[in-house]
């Protein structure tokens, strides 16, 4: 059975405005390491050994900067391997994202496959232990599972969704439940009991079995986008195929729902499996993440009696008798948060669109 590895590359990354935004979103942030969230997703997939190829789904407007990014990576990739780029018309999520890969790896390859499935902004390491997890999840989807990766939890964090863990199976336990982003109370009940883990958002299974289900129930996503005509001609670069935006594309999008694949299957399936993660796991969703995994402070910063503050600034920022904050000066916006309140900033934006400042997202 052949293997391919889906990165789903749609995010909009709300909880790291203003750094990213509608036109320049999360996963292209490089946090001046010199490589950007995705391009690390990228490498990470190029060390898994014998897959086929790797399917991008991203937004239309984002097509070019995926193909820029993945080219330079590619370009020194040993062993050299096919990454794929299917747009979307507008995100739906991570459900439809996933069924639309599906449907594209139906066109151009009979066969029944295994998939991976990552999201493009997150990060991992070691690899070797991301390896060796991957290793022991393949094993686990070919007894016909949908099989998820659970990190586990290292505090009662409210930002993430949590899965619990049943009996052993395989290497790794049954998923009894998915409970989406609890709050305090809940959060801290659940690693008090300890069988319970962060959702790092990536799956294993057999593309047969995840349609299957999916079809059963949620068979409003599959039908629409089973109809699409891969047959139009993708540009290609080398190693590099870009699915041109036609029209059936647009004509699918049109008519399946905005869901995740969690709300969509997971919680319904009865074939689903657990993973634990024994590899280090961050999707660095929010600036507290972002401080405390990339520790070096950005722009030039001026600090009198002031600690434990981080700046991401293009401009100057002098600081004057504070503590614990998050100063982020991107794209001509200021943003200033309290450390460990940076979950808020989605409201924020949320509130921006609402009245109407759509310019500054």
């Amino acid at each position: 059975m052949k293997k391919y590895i889906i990165i789903l590359a749609g995010g909009a990354g709300t909880r790291l405005w203003p750094a990213s935004r509608a036109a320049y979103p999360k996963q292209f942030l490089e946090f001046d390491t010199g490589i950007s969230l995705y391009q690390r997703t990228l490498k990470r997939a190029l060390r898994l050994k014998d897959f086929e190829a790797i399917i991008v789904v991203t937004h239309k407007d984002h097509v070019a900067g995926i193909g820029s990014q993945s080219k330079e990576i590619l370009d020194r990739a040993t062993p050299q391997r096919e990454v794929h780029i299917l747009p979307e018309p507008v995100g739906k999520n991570t459900a439809p994202a996933i069924a639309y890969a599906c449907a594209y790896l139906n066109s151009v390859d009979q066969t029944q496959s295994e998939l991976v499935v990552l999201p493009a902004d997150h990060l991992i390491e070691p690899l070797t232990a991301f390896q060796s997890d991957v290793k022991k999840a393949l094993a686990l989807a070919a007894s016909d599972f949908l099989v998820t990766f659970g990190v586990p939890p290292k505090k009662p964090d409210t930002g993430y969704g949590y899965i619990k863990a049943g009996k052993p199976i395989q290497g790794g336990y049954y998923a009894l439940e998915f409970t989406e982003k609890p709050d305090k109370i809940r959060a801290r009940s659940f690693l008090e009991q300890g069988n319970y883990y962060w959702n790092s958002g990536m799956f294993t299974f057999k593309q047969e079995l995840f349609m299957q289900e999916l079809m059963r129930y949620n068979g409003g996503i599959i039908k629409p986008l089973s109809a699409i005509d891969f047959t139009f001609p993708p540009r290609k670069d080398r190693n590099l195929t870009i699915l041109p935006l036609q029209t059936t594309i647009e004509k699918a999008y049109a008519k399946i729902q905005k869901i995740s694949v969690d709300h969509a299957l997971l919680e319904k399936s009865k074939k689903r499996a657990m993973v634990k993660a024994s590899f280090n796991w961050s999707d660095v969703g929010s600036w507290d993440e972002v401080a405390l995994k990339f520790k070096v402070t950005r722009g030039k910063q001026f600090s009198t009696e002031s600690k434990n503050n981080y700046v991401f600034s293009d401009l100057p920022v002098a600081l004057v008798g504070v503590e614990n904050l998050n100063v982020i000066v991107k794209n001509n916006i200021v943003l200033i948060s309290k450390q460990g309140s940076s979950q808020l900033v989605k409201k924020t934006v949320d509130h921006i669109e609402a009245k109407g400042f759509k310019e500054l997202l």
